[in-house]
């Protein structure tokens, strides 16, 4: 997949910050790594396609390409990465040499397995199917459905291997993620949590990877149960999000309760509209995004749509995703660049879908934003340990770069999540008798360089600090403008200590 590189202009990079990418096993390092020298530092893996250790060899891909590139600008590489788990319900899987389809012919013998080495790389003899917990209950002479009109037969089972021998006695093709439906008397005993999805959270757990997306919201039973899967496992700081397609909200109930009962959403517009039609949401969709930017969660958008979208729509559109999956039409990047950067402060502020009652915090990062557009800032870099700050700011929807400084590894992952936020480590093991001026100082520091190395600003460019001046308060409570110059540590100083 080739990126378009948007230029290394801050309100440019804004774009490829937006953007997010998922990644596989036919990824090799070098293409990471121009993902993340455009700009890119938000990937996406989805478990379903490859064994564990296939699934692990791609996360240490992602870690070389950004140790080696870090090693190169002497600055950590702020990268994030979200894990798609396994749908419940099963599929088959990828084909070798990334075939589109299969033709399974009358009476072919076929096994199925549920083997995940096999799931990117199925053939006509082979084929993947995420089932698990069904294979112990198969029997001979099962009928296996694929698709809406594939018949298989089951002929042989082997207990010890996860596999079963199948005859097709309707023949038909099959493609990648297509729906296998096996007999109702095994699929009504399985309606609790499958193995593969148990298998893939423990990965996220071994990985240390804190935002999971389920394949689907379901019932608020079924989210209440990965919650509860979550906690027993002693899943602590963990994000559960879910991929949704605008069919599965067909109410305003269904958007209520899938916006209280996930911390993230991914929708999927891939395969709802067709090329040349205006698009225009349903009530019900317009409510989840609404009521999901209103809760501050993250909101991630699949099958970026072009020029057809409804003006209507455009705020939901283009303002309330967090992030932008790849592919994207260079259209449409180029349509969100220009609706974006034509909202005025004004409008940004006073339209009511961002209106609600507001903590001290929430009108500072009202007033950074203000002084965003007045002082034409081009980054807000935000001191700060737990993120909250970057991502209050982050919910107003500045166009300035918002670059986070942290100490804590924990916060990273999650808080790149939102919008235009690029979370920085700053490493303080050989600093631990600092006091509390001197550290932001430092960190204010560490990322008025970083942010310099990657050219988001440049030597008289208008920048806004966000630090903690007074303990008492727990979170920043003061920003700052102040303009890069030869000087800006003596500048910077200056303003932490007034």
């Amino acid at each position: 997949m080739n990126v378009e590189s948007l230029g290394t202009n801050s309100k440019l990079a804004l774009t490829n910050n937006k953007l997010s990418v998922e990644i596989s096993q036919d990824d090799t390092e070098e293409t990471i790594t121009n993902y993340i020298k455009s700009g890119i530092f938000n990937f996406g893996l989805d478990l379903f396609f490859g064994s564990v250790q296939q699934n692990l060899e791609v996360i240490e891909r992602l870690k070389d390409a950004a140790y080696k590139e870090s090693k190169l600008l002497d600055f950590s590489i702020p990268f994030s990465i979200y894990l798609k788990l396994s749908p419940r319900l099963q599929y088959t899987g990828k084909f070798k040499r990334n075939k589109i389809s299969l033709n399974l012919k009358l009476n072919k013998l076929v096994v199925l397995t549920t083997n995940r080495e096999y799931a990117s790389r199925s053939c006509h003899s082979l084929i993947y199917v995420n089932a698990k917990f069904l294979m112990p209950d198969v029997k001979k002479c099962d009928i296996i459905r694929l698709g809406k009109f594939i018949q298989l037969q089951v002929v042989e089972t082997n207990q010890i291997s996860d596999q079963v021998t199948c005859k097709v006695i309707v023949p038909g093709i099959v493609k990648p993620r297509m729906l296998a439906r096996f007999p109702k008397h095994i699929e009504m005993a399985h309606l609790k949590i499958s193995s593969e999805e148990l298998e893939d959270i423990t990965f996220a757990i071994g990985t240390n990877i804190n935002v999971i997306i389920s394949h689907t919201p379901g019932s608020p039973e079924y989210c209440n149960e990965l919650h509860g899967t979550l906690s027993e496992l002693k899943c602590k700081h963990f994000y559960l999000f879910t991929r949704l397609t605008f069919s599965c909200v067909e109410s305003l109930e269904d958007a209520k309760w899938i916006s209280n009962g996930y911390d993230g959403f991914l929708i999927d517009c891939s395969d709802n509209f067709p090329e040349d039609e205006i698009i225009k949401l349903s009530p019900g969709a317009r409510v989840l995004m609404e009521r999901s930017y209103y809760k501050r969660k993250p909101i991630f958008l699949l099958g970026c749509w072009s020029k057809f979208v409804h003006p209507s729509d455009y705020c939901h559109a283009f303002q309330l995703p967090d992030k932008f999956i790849l592919p994207c039409k260079t259209d449409f990047l180029r349509l969100f660049e220009a609706v974006f950067q034509k909202l005025s402060k004004s409008e940004i502020l006073e339209k009511d879908i961002y209106k609600k009652p507001h903590s001290s915090s929430s009108l500072l990062a009202r007033a950074v934003l203000a002084a965003s557009f007045d002082f034409q800032a081009d980054a807000i870099i935000v001191c700060s340990s737990i993120g909250e700050q970057a991502i209050k700011i982050s919910h107003f929807r500045p166009e300035a770069l918002i670059l986070s400084v942290t100490t804590l590894d924990s916060v990273v992952n999650y808080t790149s999540m939102y919008h235009n936020i690029l979370m920085l480590a700053f490493d303080m093991k050989n600093d631990t008798d600092l006091t509390q001026k001197e550290e932001t100082h430092q960190k204010l520091i560490h990322g008025v360089r970083y942010a310099l190395l990657k050219k988001f600003v440049y030597y008289s460019s208008t920048v806004i600090l966000v630090f903690q001046k007074h303990m008492q308060f727990g979170s920043a409570d003061k920003f700052a403008v102040i303009k890069i110059d030869n000087d800006y540590g003596k500048t910077i100083n200056n303003v932490i200590l007034n």
